[in-house]
């Protein structure tokens, strides 16, 4: 079976929408038998959206936080085959790179930082076109 990691955030700055959309998403993949684990920073609305929907998932350690050993040591914990990012949070490129050396394919969401050119594949959501002449 397959192992997902899911990296977005919510918080009062950025709002719920990252963490709704990747629920929806997680939900949609937990249908074709894959296993989902979101990666979040520790937030309360995003907590508690998680464990309503019934998703798994590990909050980042914000004392002494290093980005780089918390994504490498959940892909070796969980052994994880895909990386889907829906983040703004300066994720370091380098870890794409070494998503992509391990064979993990990479995906980014709506991000417009330089780690979305390093991956794979990036999805950017249809933009509503608005007369502005009315």
């Amino acid at each position: 079976m397959k192992n997902i990691l899911i990296r977005c955030d919510a918080s009062k700055e950025i709002g719920l929408g990252h963490i709704v959309r990747c629920m929806e998403l997680a939900k949609q993949l937990q249908k074709q038998n894959l296993n989902i684990l979101f990666a979040i920073k520790p937030y309360e609305i995003a907590i508690q959206s998680l464990e309503e929907k019934g998703f798994k998932y590990t909050c980042a350690t914000l004392e002494n936080f290093n980005y780089e050993a918390w994504i490498k040591d959940l892909i070796n914990t969980h052994t994880i085959d895909t990386f889907i990012g829906d983040i703004r949070d300066a994720f370091p490129v380098k870890l794409i790179h070494h998503m992509k050396n391990n064979n993990i394919l990479t995906i980014a969401i709506d991000e417009p930082s330089s780690y979305a050119q390093a991956c794979d594949f990036a999805f950017y959501p249809p933009h509503a076109d608005i007369d502005k002449t009315i």
